[in-house]
């Protein structure tokens, strides 16, 4: 049975997921750069998973991405909405390779991601922002 995903395993899922952006952003290299953004966008869509699709770091946390609609029955997400759920994210993600992007991130992209944690804190089914959009949320495993 799938019930909603604590914080703790959500935190552990995102920090396994960052590894391949994080090496490829240490590399230096423009191309690796995108293509670890283009993982953060894609990777929740990568691994089937009860109730939903999951990303390798979702996977080994136990834990789902699922479309929700409190009207109807889970399904999983496209890669559409996987695109849209990290919009946020990757985007943060994105004024590192930009000029004048390591001089943004801490105002916007601090401020964005501290969106997010503060959603996914308060909303009573921990939903942040990129779920809100996308119209999804995080479900785990019972263990």
């Amino acid at each position: 049975m799938n019930e909603r995903a604590g914080l703790g395993r959500r935190a552990l899922a995102r920090l396994v997921d960052a590894l391949p952006f994080v090496a490829a952003a240490w590399s230096g290299h423009p191309l690796l750069y995108l293509l670890g953004v283009m993982w953060l966008l894609l990777a929740d869509g990568l691994l089937p998973s009860s109730g939903g699709r999951a990303s390798p770091g979702k996977w080994i946390a136990r834990v789902s991405v699922a479309w929700y609609d409190p009207d109807a029955q889970a399904r999983a997400p496209d890669l559409r909405e996987s695109i849209v759920r990290n919009l946020p994210v990757a985007g943060v993600a994105l004024l590192g390779i930009h000029p004048i992007g390591w001089v943004l991130l801490p105002v916007v992209g601090l401020g964005l991601l501290g969106t997010e944690v503060y959603l996914a804190l308060r909303d009573p089914e921990g939903r942040r922002l990129g779920d809100r959009l996308a119209g999804t949320m995080v479900m785990g495993k019972r263990t």
